[in-house]
């Protein structure tokens, strides 16, 4: 019997034959972990009974070791295990930016021990080097990443669960830009080359100091907005095709843009999720002509397969987030050919963005696909060319 909880004072413990419903987020606080990882205060979960099983679904939700929600949910599995119980995550993506998000979730599942052994050793195997700034530049990962994975994963590609599924098809569009957003886009160039760095440097270090990737989000913004004459245009063209697409973009700008358009829908992060939810029931019971979301609030969660047409606007800095949202519309539903196509501003920070994303993406290829039970089938089509 399911027991669904809200609020953060709700916690408790199944009784025999019931099943707890909870978003991690709501779990009792622990107090800050000692230089171990071991939480100093566990009390929330001292009283566990023995032989349960903890099942976490989209388990990257915990790959920052110092969100509060990781150390709640930590503290909990810890206390599960100790009980003589099991813990297990659930996701599709295991790394969604960089390899230290994995060495959370094996951390905690207590699976480090079993699979890398420590951080020394998990840097070694993906040929790591730290930064000069701090953090870790990421190489070329060992062959051994697979076998060792596969000690503590078992993984499955969408073909091996669902080989029906149509074929993705991602082509880039190259579009105009006006002189002052191109001006903003070398300004960004031009500052990054002179502090010696690499784009990837740069973003990481804005983390830390806020500036420098203030810099660059400002002028990512100013691009997808410089893109919105373009994007109509297309648009135009699949209206006049009679054909639905679903728009994204990493930013608000361009979605917001569409609530003028006639026969549209859209939202974004600020509308409510039961709104979210009746835009997406009526754009598939075929009411709009398209659909545009950004990345965040609709690239998740949602069936939007009345399309077989996506328009990237921009992407997202993690290239697992692109794709969740391709997947929207090529899923189960889906009967035809699914198209995706990004809109590019060529020879800006667009290009570099893109390199990027490439390179983030080599590396998850490299490691985590190598976990899986079958050898990788061949990769979708990457067109990298232009529609006229």
């Amino acid at each position: 019997m399911p027991l669904i909880l809200s609020g953060r004072k709700t916690f408790i413990w199944p009784q025999p034959g019931q099943a707890v419903i909870l978003n991690p987020d709501i779990l009792p606080r622990v107090e800050e972990e000692d230089e171990e990882g071991v939480p100093h205060k566990v009390k929330p979960f001292e009283d566990c009974p023995g032989g349960l099983d903890l099942i976490a679904d989209e388990c990257h939700a915990f790959k920052s070791t110092k969100a509060k929600r990781t150390k709640g949910f930590k503290a909990l599995a810890r206390a599960v295990r100790k009980a003589g119980g099991r813990t297990w995550g659930l996701s599709g993506t295991p790394i969604l930016n960089r390899p230290e998000e994995l060495y959370a979730l094996l951390s905690v599942f207590d699976l480090l021990k079993e699979s890398f052994g420590d951080w020394p050793s998990f840097c070694r195997v993906w040929g790591s080097k730290p930064k000069h700034f701090g953090g870790q530049e990421w190489g070329d990962p060992s062959p051994a990443i697979g076998p060792i994975l596969k000690r503590v994963m078992l993984r499955l590609r969408r073909e091996e669960v669902l080989p029906d599924l149509p074929t993705k098809t991602r082509a880039t569009f190259p579009v105009d830009i006006d002189s002052k957003t191109r001006s903003l886009c070398d300004a960004a160039r031009a500052a990054i080359e002179a502090a010696g760095v690499s784009l990837s440097d740069m973003i990481e270090a804005g983390k830390v100091t806020g500036a420098a990737f203030e810099a660059i989000a400002k002028t990512r913004a100013a691009l997808a907005m410089a893109k919105i004459p373009a994007m109509m245009e297309i648009l135009d063209q699949y209206e006049a095709d009679n054909s639905p697409v679903v728009v994204f973009s990493a930013h608000r700008g361009p979605i917001e843009a569409l609530a003028h358009r006639a026969g549209w829908a859209q939202f974004t992060g600020t509308t409510p999720a039961a709104d979210r939810t009746e835009l997406v029931r009526r754009f598939q019971a075929g009411e709009f002509k398209g659909l545009g979301a950004t990345i965040g609030a609709g690239g998740v969660g949602h069936t939007m397969t009345y399309a077989h047409n996506a328009l990237f606007v921009d992407l997202d800095w993690t290239p697992a987030m692109n794709c969740q949202a391709e997947d929207r519309i090529c899923r189960i539903g889906q009967e035809r050919g699914c198209v995706i196509r990004v809109l590019v501003a060529p020879d800006t920070i667009d290009d570099d963005v893109a390199l990027l994303l490439l390179a983030k993406q080599a590396i998850i290829d490299g490691s985590i696909e190598k976990a899986t039970s079958k050898a990788a089938e061949a990769p979708v089509i990457d067109d990298n060319m232009y529609d006229g």
